[in-house]
């Protein structure tokens, strides 16, 4: 089979291993591979002395080849020495202009936070004091809302008297007519109907004075409706008008003062 084992030779190999212990397999492998094991280890020693027998240079000599290129080495090295420190010179030069540059935009940019800090502490009293504005306002107008509500219910109730007083006209001007009536006959007491008419023509000229009193007085109210309600329009729209400019002062004062410390930052970095 070319070096292929059969069943019945691996059969009796493994029969044979299990007859032999670790250490007798162990035992004959070192017999088969002693004299390699030897021959290895007599080299390695013999390469060992001769690297280490070898006496070590003199301190202070050094080799005419090793002393060249030593002596090439350092003007190499002087030469990048020199150019070092004029780069160094260089280098610590731009550092003194550049912290000559921070210290002035440093100093530029406190002076301007400071400002900014003042612009802020003033717009943020001008915003209390828009808002305290604003809170009054509010009150005027519940204020002059309720003074509204109640003259509506007086005009309301001077509508009602009117309504009694047009329908109490009417009744005595029905009561008239009767007795205008009562004079046109024959058998009518003419003096007692006259004193009559006289009183009824008084109550109604006395009414009729009310009546324009009233009149009059529900023109005055109206008029006073109506520039309460214009008024409660006005303040409305300035009140509302005053909370957007301030809201629109804060949120520019706000953006603008994180613009300039994002420049500010990026000026120091």
């Amino acid at each position: 089979m070319g070096g292929l084992l059969t069943c019945r030779q691996c059969s009796t190999r493994m029969e044979s291993l299990k007859d032999h212990s670790f250490w007798d397999l162990t035992r004959t492998g070192v017999k088969n591979c002693f004299w390699f094991i030897l021959v290895t280890f007599i080299v390695l020693t013999l390469l060992w002395i001769i690297l280490y027998s070898r006496a070590p240079p003199e301190p202070g000599r050094i080799c005419p080849k090793d002393q060249a290129n030593l002596l090439h080495n350092i003007s190499q090295m002087e030469a990048e020495k020199v150019t070092l420190r004029k780069q160094l010179i260089e280098m610590e030069k731009e550092m003194q202009k550049l912290r000559n540059v921070t210290n002035r935009t440093q100093g530029k940019s406190l002076q301007l936070l400071e400002k900014k800090q003042e612009e802020v502490d003033a717009l943020s009293k001008e915003l209390s004091g828009y808002k305290q504005s604003f809170v009054l306002t509010r009150q005027l107008l519940e204020k002059e809302k309720e003074k509204g509500q109640s003259l509506q219910s007086e005009l309301q109730s001077a509508k009602e008297d009117l309504q009694k007083i047009q329908q109490q006209r009417d009744s005595w001007q029905k009561e008239l007519k009767t007795l205008e009536e009562k004079l046109k006959s024959p058998d009518s007491k003419a003096e007692e109907y006259k004193r009559k008419v006289a009183d009824l023509q008084r109550q109604l000229e006395q009414e009729r004075k009310n009546r324009d009193f009233d009149k009059h007085e529900r023109a005055s109210y109206q008029n006073r409706i109506g520039e309460l309600n214009y008024q409660i329009d006005n303040q409305k729209k300035c009140s509302t008008l005053d909370t957007f400019v301030a809201w629109a002062l804060g949120i520019l004062l706000i953006s603008f003062s994180c613009c300039f410390c994002a420049g500010c930052w990026k000026l120091v970095q």
